[in-house]
């Protein structure tokens, strides 16, 4: 996922405001712990979303991807970044906040994984620490059947990139075909990305089996897939 496109992924996703989903995650944390420091970003890909907070937090990430990560760390270099699995990594130390956004979530893929994956993110939240996970479609949401087509141009490089998803058992498997054209000719490649689809209640049974706290379901969230604040009780 993102391994051969890491270099621009931001290109992929330039219509996505990072600068606004911060400022709007800033003040829900302003409401319910103002006192929050420390924020750990897990599936942090290439740090925009650091980028727009690491003025407002002491903030730190994690990625399985090293090449998103090294785009990252080009962006922030004085950022601890860390390589890791988001289902079963281990800092060793917690944290005030902690955020999985933009579906990153989904990439788990199982309900099981998805469980884990929520008690690791509880494992790094200090007492009273929060965290928010932006989920991905549910099975009822999902747009079966759809062909998925984006667009990102600028004056060096053009990318058209493509798909039609294949659902088996909740996972979603997108073979996405890009073709990319700088001055030096078109390229194609093909990447695979499997997601998970899963249900409300298999988010709030997750959180609820890492001993937190939901504080807030949003149905829209930042992106319009939803968001979860959940707590860690002291």
């Amino acid at each position: 996922m993102y391994v051969k496109s890491a270099e621009f992924y931001d290109e992929l996703y330039h219509f996505k405001d990072y600068k606004v989903e911060a400022g709007k995650l800033a003040e829900i944390v302003h409401a319910l712990h103002p006192a929050a420091r420390t924020l750990l970003d897990v599936a942090c890909s290439t740090g925009r979303h650091l980028e727009n907070l690491k003025d407002l937090f002491d903030v730190e990430g994690v990625d399985i991807n090293e090449k998103l990560l090294t785009v990252a760390r080009t962006r922030l270099p004085s950022v601890p970044l860390h390589q890791n699995d988001m289902i079963d990594f281990n800092l060793n130390r917690k944290f005030d906040l902690v955020t999985c956004l933009f579906a990153s979530i989904a990439y788990v893929r199982t309900v099981e994984n998805l469980g884990r994956t929520i008690i690791s993110l509880a494992r790094h939240l200090n007492p009273d620490g929060l965290m928010f996970v932006e989920p991905w479609v549910t099975p009822e949401q999902y747009w079966r059947n759809h062909i998925v087509m984006n667009i990102s141009e600028n004056p060096e490089r053009k990318i058209v990139w493509m798909y039609v998803g294949e659902e088996k058992e909740r996972v979603v498997t997108n073979n996405i075909h890009y073709m990319v054209g700088t001055r030096d000719g078109v390229s194609h490649f093909i990447e695979t990305h499997q997601m998970g689809l899963f249900r409300h209640d298999d988010y709030l049974a997750a959180i609820a089996a890492a001993g937190l706290s939901l504080l807030r379901y949003d149905p829209k969230g930042f992106y319009g897939y939803g968001l979860y604040v959940a707590r860690q009780e002291r």
